[in-house]
């Protein structure tokens, strides 16, 4: 009599559908998902957007906003069914049971606080007997297990003072605060560089090797599925539409959909050129060598230098910038700034003024009888009060005062 041993697989969803309700319409999200995930197994979840990639996580999380609705299916966590339960219940499973690292790591952490600070206190939520030296030195054991160089000295760090890998890392370290089962990994890598996101995912698959913990990356990057995954799930328009081995999807894609994502992968290698028979005897139709096409761009010696106040950077001082020629205000005399500066106060000056001559320039005193202009000068002075006898420079009596009250003495 043989035995048969079934293993349970840690996660099962099964003809899971939603669909999103608004005032005016009904939206489909999902139909008729169904995928599992075992212990300590990578699956990706790859996808145009809009395919209903994110939704799935969110839905296995608990995340999803009330306009939501479960219209078919059930997910189950460690064999019990976890759609049916409530916020509260979702509440101990989320941190503890299953994490999750988000795309933006700049919005996952608090700029306010150090790294430490908030990696602790992810511990300290997530396990309430923890001490507070306990949940530093798990905190600091996180930091350095994540690959975070001096963890001690860089505990005290804020997120500003580290780089984007850096950032990821410690977003990673909160997400194995409370030693998960599984983490839904959304747009990991997304926002890093080619060499960083290597090395992220390098140390995921140390971390599924070293904690057995089991990971959802949803990815609409085919190399970085190519990368560490072990199943692949290829989503459209909410519906699964191809689910299998990572090796089998890259060698022989089943579907036509998958077959496009593939052939969009960005290739390194430059395809075989056919070229012309030439009078040497090649025949026509055999590949031509690297010598036999002129190339569209050239870049040879290329350099450049940035010159900060005129002057370049680099050994010994750059020749300064040369200025524009000054314009000629008149024939033989220069002028700069300041004298154009003149020029257009002085005509100012002589321009009447809209509301009248009470308000500008030319003003007219009508107690005394006398109306005063002033000349161009530079800067402007308030014209004092003009005497017959001394007058200032730039005052010019225009109108001689006449003493009313004289006649009628």
């Amino acid at each position: 009599m043989t035995v048969e041993h079934v293993t349970t697989p840690l996660l099962r969803v099964e003809n899971l559908g939603l669909r999103h309700v608004s005032g005016s319409a009904t939206t489909p999200i999902l139909s008729d998902v169904s995928f599992e995930l075992g212990r300590g197994e990578i699956l990706g979840i790859i996808g145009e957007s809009g395919a209903g990639k994110s939704t799935v996580g969110n839905a296995i999380l608990g995340l999803l906003s009330p306009e939501f609705q479960q219209t078919s299916g059930t997910i189950e966590f460690d064999g019990k069914a976890i759609d049916g339960m409530t916020a509260d219940e979702r509440q101990t499973l989320r941190g503890r049971r299953i994490s999750a690292i988000f795309q933006d790591h700049t919005a996952s952490l608090d700029p306010l606080m150090s790294v430490g600070a908030q990696v602790e206190e992810t511990c300290l939520a997530l396990d309430s007997s923890l001490s507070r030296r306990e949940a530093r030195a798990r905190a600091i054991d996180l930091l350095a297990r994540v690959g975070i160089p001096e963890p001690e000295q860089r505990y005290r760090n804020y997120p500003h003072q580290f780089s984007g890998g850096q950032r990821q890392r410690v977003v990673i370290a909160i997400a194995l605060a409370g030693s998960p089962d599984i983490i839904i990994a959304d747009e990991p890598t997304s926002a890093l560089d080619a060499t960083v996101q290597k090395q992220v995912l390098e140390l995921l698959k140390i971390l599924v090797d070293e904690t057995g913990v089991s990971i959802i990356l949803v990815t609409h990057d085919m190399g970085v599925i190519s990368e560490i995954t072990n199943r692949v799930l290829v989503m459209r328009k909410g519906q699964v539409v191809e689910a299998d081995r990572t090796t089998a999807i890259l060698d022989q894609p089943g579907h036509d959909y998958t077959k496009k994502l593939l052939a969009a992968v960005p290739r390194l290698r430059i395809p075989t050129v056919t070229a012309k028979a030439e009078d040497n005897g090649r025949q026509a139709g055999s590949p031509a060598t690297d010598g036999d096409q002129n190339p569209l761009l050239v870049a040879e010696g290329l350099s450049k230098q940035f010159a900060p106040q005129g002057f370049a950077w680099g050994i010994g001082r750059g020749k300064p910038r040369s200025r524009p020629a000054r314009r000629r205000h008149s024939p033989g005399a220069r002028v700069d700034h300041r004298d154009r500066r003149r020029e257009r106060q002085r005509k100012d000056d002589l321009r009447p003024h809209p509301r009248g001559p009470r308000y500008g320039a030319d003003r007219q005193d009508h107690d005394r009888g006398t109306r005063l202009r002033r000349v161009a000068k530079w800067p402007p002075q308030r014209p004092s009060r003009p005497r017959p006898d001394d007058l200032p420079g730039s005052i010019r009596l225009l109108e001689p005062p006449h003493d009313h009250r004289r006649d009628a003495r």
